[in-house]
């Protein structure tokens, strides 16, 4: 796998930033306290930098980078595999590798998908997204 470049590199840095400080400001003062503006601030970028990289304040909980990871992870299963199995596996290696990388954010996150109307509203929207990655992959 290649290293990602500087521009990407530094993409990946805004945009963890941005979470980090969001995730920071909804720990402290609520998430629906929160404004855009806050986050903005506290990430040391403009509102219209932060809805470059996060559509909603709800995607800032939302958005990651796991789909690909899994899809990689189930892609590298053995042919045969029974697919329960195959995507099961996938998962465990994944979420052991993003819960090595940061297991506060991963836990603040899934807090928040599961506590705020808004953002398990929007989780339930988007999971099609990853059933249609699962599908196309295991289609292969």
């Amino acid at each position: 796998m290649t290293k990602p470049g500087l521009r990407e590199r530094k993409k990946q840095k805004t945009r963890s930033a941005i979470q980090r400080e969001a995730m920071r400001l909804f720990q402290e003062q609520g998430y629906d306290a929160t404004t855009v503006e806050q986050i903005a601030e506290a990430a040391e970028i403009s509102q219209s930098t932060f809805f470059r990289y996060f559509p909603t304040k709800e995607d800032v909980v939302l958005l990651d980078d796991y789909d690909p990871i899994i899809a990689r992870l189930v892609a590298a299963r053995p042919a045969g595999e029974p697919v329960a199995t195959a995507i099961r596996e996938a998962m465990l290696e994944a979420m052991g590798a993003v819960f090595a990388e940061d297991e506060k954010l991963v836990r603040d996150r899934i807090e928040f998908m599961l506590s705020v109307p808004a953002i398990r509203g929007r989780m339930f929207e988007q999971s099609s997204a990853t059933q249609e990655m699962l599908c196309g992959v295991l289609s292969e």
